[in-house]
C-alpha cells in the first residue's frame, strides 16, 4: 500500500469515527502554504463526504477555494503570522491571524477541531490554555 493509499485509508477511518465533523483549517500554515494546505483540504473533502471545513486565511486564498468546494466555508482573516516571527508574541499581537481565528472558532463551538502545520500552533495552544482554561479544543498536528 502506497503513501497516498495509507493517507486515504486513515482519512476514511477518521471520517467513520467522527461523522459530520466541522474542522477549522489554517490556510497559511507551513512552509509551502497555501498551496499544499489547499491540496490537503481538497483531498480530505474528497475522502470524507461528511466533512465540513472552515478555511481561515486571506480573502484572495480562501474565498476562491471555498467557492469551488461545496463543503468548505471561507473565513477571511486580515493578518498572517510569518515564519520568522516570535510565535507567542505574534499570537498575542495578531488577533485576526488565521491561527488565532481558527482556534477561536473551536473555543466558540463553531468547529470541532483546528489544523495548522505552522509551528506557532504550540505557542498558541499554551497561550489559549492559560487565558481560557475552560475551553476544550482539539489540535491536529500534521507530521
Amino acid at each position: 500500500m502506497g503513501r497516498k493509499s495509507r493517507e486515504l485509508a486513515a482519512a476514511r477511518a477518521t471520517a467513520e469515527a467522527f461523522p459530520g465533523t466541522v474542522l477549522a483549517v489554517d490556510a497559511m500554515g507551513g512552509d509551502n502554504a497555501p498551496s499544499v494546505v489547499l491540496e490537503g483540504v481538497a483531498a480530505a473533502l474528497e475522502a470524507d463526504p461528511a466533512l465540513k471545513i472552515v478555511l481561515c486565511g486571506p480573502d484572495e486564498v480562501v474565498t476562491p477555494f471555498a467557492a469551488n468546494h461545496e463543503r468548505c466555508e471561507a473565513h477571511v482573516t486580515t493578518q498572517v503570522i510569518d515564519m520568522g516571527e516570535h510565535p507567542a508574541r505574534a499570537v498575542r499581537q495578531k488577533k485576526d491571524s488565521s491561527i488565532v481565528v481558527g482556534c477561536r472558532l473551536v473555543k466558540e463551538g463553531q468547529a470541532a477541531g483546528f489544523f495548522s502545520a505552522f509551528s506557532a500552533l504550540s505557542a498558541f495552544s499554551a497561550f489559549s490554555a492559560a487565558s481560557a482554561p475552560s475551553a476544550v479544543s482539539l489540535v491536529f498536528f500534521f507530521t
